[in-house]
């Protein structure tokens, strides 16, 4: 007898016709002799339209409020759920994620989870009962506040749960049927991928795909727990699996993906002794990290005539980044020490796959092609960035797509 996890996503949950037919295959799982778990997102744009209700009421809502609304959506999806199941003749319970002991840190909107202990649900399987948990949520350890894992979170609810319960598989569903080597909208020709690794799965997750919560693939990556992306409209499928890290000889590209929601800021030195450069480095570090700034890609470099960072995020904190750098390097910007350069409208391109640091075939093209435009690079073993000025992505996404993914895969 297996236990599984199983992740069902907004739109596997949308209505009372999804909710039936993700009950119908849970009670298949069932009677073929499985004990599961089911972690539910909240249904289809429910969790949009109560943060706009609330911003309709304040332009800032209070974040502890904000948890105690939006995680409320969750709640909805696992009790019909649970009822459905009721309907089926299969024995069901569901639980929040605070009732099963999902703890976390204090931080609202974005918590990270310190541990989870799980009793409710093992003695509810002991039951044989279907354990239904609401994804997205936890409560704070020290204050016992209700806490949200951040947009996304249901996916790393159900690897956390996995790898606590020690579960034989995780398999999560959502309304696509597996990842695919592009955007295949923007990118026609792009494939369905069989099998990623952890790492290729990461820095996917990281650098634009929405497919995986990122905090959830570098979890499954952590603890090295393999889990299946699955249609939840076509239950049939099988999806992408993931699990191990390959090594080849030769560089390999499995997928590419991209954001165009970020800028790119260049921060340079000069006439800074080598002592003044640790100094600007470590500082300019740690106002990063007190602004709590989610760098998508950084570089950090140093000779005798001064010091330069070269920065990608999200223009979501631009402002912040803007701010925390006026304030904590007033003097040396005064006196000219210290300049940055932004550009707020790039598109950050990122090539999935390996041995890019013994392999520059796939450097060379993009060099050729796009090197005289090229505001940032880096290849390292498992990715290569890149950042261009924003334009046409969609024809460069097929280009990179036909000249490396397709040669290299």
């Amino acid at each position: 007898m297996a236990l599984i996890v199983q992740k069902y996503g907004g739109t596997s949950v949308a209505n009372l016709r999804r909710i039936r037919a993700v009950a119908q295959h849970i009670a298949a799982c069932v009677n073929a002799g499985n004990k599961i778990v089911v972690v539910v997102s909240a249904r289809g744009t429910e969790t949009d339209e109560m943060l706009q209700l609330a911003k309709k009421l304040c332009p800032h809502p209070p974040e502890r409020e904000l948890d105690m609304l939006l995680s409320s959506g969750e709640r909805v999806s696992m009790t019909l759920l649970a009822i459905a199941l009721h309907g089926l003749s299969i024995p069901s319970i569901s639980y929040t994620g605070s009732q099963v002991g999902i703890i976390t840190d204090d931080t609202h909107g974005d918590a990270r989870i310190q541990k989870i202990t799980g009793e409710r649900i093992r003695r509810s399987l002991e039951a044989e009962k279907v354990v239904i948990v609401a994804g997205f949520q936890g409560v704070s350890e020290s204050q016992k506040e209700v806490t949200t894992l951040g947009r996304g979170g249901s996916d790393l609810t159900a690897i956390a749960l996995s790898i606590a319960l020690n579960a034989d598989d995780c398999e999560l569903y959502k309304d696509v049927d597996g990842l695919y080597s592009a955007h295949p909208q923007m990118v026609p020709t792009a494939n369905k991928i069989s099998s990623l690794s952890w790492t290729e799965l990461a820095t996917y997750a990281e650098n634009g795909s929405q497919i995986v919560h990122s905090r959830g693939a570098f979890l499954a990556k952590k603890f090295r727990k393999p889990f299946t992306l699955r249609s939840s409209f076509d239950f049939s499928s099988t999806g992408t699996r993931v699990e191990g890290d390959w090594q080849m000889e030769s560089a390999y590209i499995k997928a590419i993906t991209h954001r165009s929601d970020t800028f790119y800021v260049k921060i340079y030195s000069a006439n800074l002794d080598r002592s003044a450069q640790k100094q600007f480095f470590e500082k300019l570090m740690a106002t990063t990290s007190e602004l709590k700034l989610p760098l998508l890609v950084h570089s950090l470099s140093a000779d005798e005539h001064g010091a330069t960072v070269q920065m990608v995020a999200s223009k979501d904190c631009l402002s912040q980044l803007q701010k925390g750098f006026s304030q904590g390097f007033q003097e040396l910007v005064a006196t000219g020490k210290i300049q940055m350069e932004l550009t707020e409208d790039v598109t950050l391109f990122t090539l999935v796959g390996g041995n890019f640091s013994s392999d520059f075939s796939a450097t060379q093209y993009i060099m050729s092609q796009y090197g005289s435009e090229m505001l940032f690079f880096e290849a390292k073993g498992s990715f290569i960035y890149f950042v261009l000025k924003s334009g046409d992505t969609e024809e460069t996404l097929n280009d990179l797509h036909k000249k490396l993914v397709k040669s290299y895969s």
